[in-house]
């Protein structure tokens, strides 16, 4: 399976279906309430703001600058449950105090259900969140 599965574009690549890259890619980075993410940590973006970086997307974008997670999500990365993610996610934002959080890196979508989770988690702290997504899963 994963021989065949699209990893970054060269000369010549075989087309592909997202979608159909995208439910092969959630099958690798999601397990029960859990996903895969690389990291979590604060950058100066946004005017600072706390990031988890998700594994995992359904586009090949030649200017994506995200690390070897999006084509090989299968050996990137660590499962978080919605809590640990949220717990991450507002740990370091109290830390460094800055007011937003966002999901990035891979396309978070594609756990539909962590996602949620975490957005129910993070909503009652009146903390900002960013999702950047490509939007191909919605």
């Amino acid at each position: 399976m994963m021989e065949e599965y699209p990893r970054f574009l060269r000369e010549g690549f075989t087309p592909f279906d997202p979608l159909e890259v995208a439910r092969r890619t959630e099958e690798i980075v999601s397990r029960e309430d859990s996903r895969k993410y690389t990291s979590f940590y604060c950058t100066g973006v946004y005017g600072g703001i706390s990031t988890g970086y998700a594994v995992g997307c359904c586009l090949r974008c030649i200017f994506c600058w995200v690390d070897p997670s999006r084509d090989y999500p299968e050996s990137q990365g660590e499962f978080y449950t919605a809590e640990e993610t949220a717990r991450e996610l507002l740990g370091n934002a109290r830390r460094r105090q800055v007011d937003r959080v966002r999901i990035s890196g891979g396309e978070p979508t594609l756990c539909k259900e962590h996602l949620l989770a975490v957005l129910d988690l993070i909503e009652p702290t009146g903390y900002g969140f960013i999702l950047e997504t490509n939007g191909i899963p919605i």
